[in-house]
């Protein structure tokens, strides 16, 4: 058995519900505060961002927000980069 079969088995079989009902309070969190005119969105935001994550890793994903970490270790980007802060002034 390989190591991504052993990950999934770890988890609960109704694991899909779970996401589920995941959300749902994310989505009672945001409408409890508008309802309560706060100014922020009661950690939605953060929860929806959890399930996120979870389910890149789930499926063996990088998340897109990870690509400029990944691209450190692609020697032509870092090439790239190099000449870029050379040539280019408004660059970082």
């Amino acid at each position: 058995m390989n190591q991504k079969s052993n990950q999934k088995s770890n988890l609960p079989a109704n694991i899909d519900e779970i996401i589920k009902l995941v959300l749902k309070s994310a989505t009672k969190a945001r409408e409890d505060a508008g309802y309560g005119g706060r100014h922020d969105d009661g950690g939605a935001r953060h929860i929806e961002a959890q399930v996120k994550f979870f389910n890149y890793g789930l499926a063996r994903q990088m998340p897109p927000e990870w690509q400029e970490f990944a691209n450190q270790f692609d020697s032509e980007y870092s090439e790239y980069q190099r000449l870029k802060k050379k040539f280019d002034p408004n660059s970082r």
